[in-house]
């Protein structure tokens, strides 16, 4: 699949990526998710490594389903994780949840924000031009608490579009360019 990773973005570009790049991103990340988890697809590893970024297109694939799990089970623990990005539970080998998937994706939206950085990524410092809609979806999504977290992914998903439009005025991002990749 053609396209650098969101991790080789930010390391190519030594930059935080912009607040609006970053909800065009999560926006196609959660369709992807929408269609699993009808499917009962648990991914189990969303993070930076595992999303193709086609910049020109802006489109967005989801890669590496070594952790997947199919209708995982009560007694079903994922046979490993990457710890940066996984929920509480799956580093417990407890069951995953569609919600355990949500945990890994606010965690990859805040470390886009970071730009990467390890500081302010443990310590969940986003830059202070992040629009607080966004801040406040991230926040829901990284709680420890599975139970607190958001449930349904077709009600996430639009749940994101009303942040979008607090955030930015819009429902959708135009095509915009990701700089330092042309």
């Amino acid at each position: 699949i053609e396209g650098p990773t969101l991790a080789q973005i930010i390391e190519k570009t030594g930059k935080r990526l912009d607040a609006e790049h970053v909800a065009w991103i999560t926006e196609r990340i959660l369709n992807v998710l929408m269609y699993m988890h009808e499917r009962a697809i648990i991914h189990g590893d969303i993070k930076p490594q595992n999303v193709i970024i086609q910049p020109k297109s802006h489109t967005v694939v989801v890669v590496d389903f070594g952790l997947a799990m199919i209708r995982p089970k009560s007694n079903s623990a994922s046979p490993g994780y990457t710890k940066k990005f996984a929920p509480p539970e799956q580093i417990q080998e407890l069951p995953l949840l569609p919600a355990s998937d949500f945990f890994s994706l606010g965690k990859t939206m805040l470390w886009a924000l970071c730009g990467g950085d390890e500081n302010d990524f443990n310590a969940h410092s986003v830059p202070a031009s992040t629009p607080k809609p966004l801040c406040d979806f991230i926040n829901s999504l990284i709680v420890r608490d599975i139970l607190q977290r958001p449930q349904d992914t077709l009600q996430l998903h639009e749940e994101f579009m009303n942040v979008r439009e607090q955030a930015f005025g819009r429902r959708r991002s135009g095509m915009k360019p990701i700089p330092g990749l042309d």
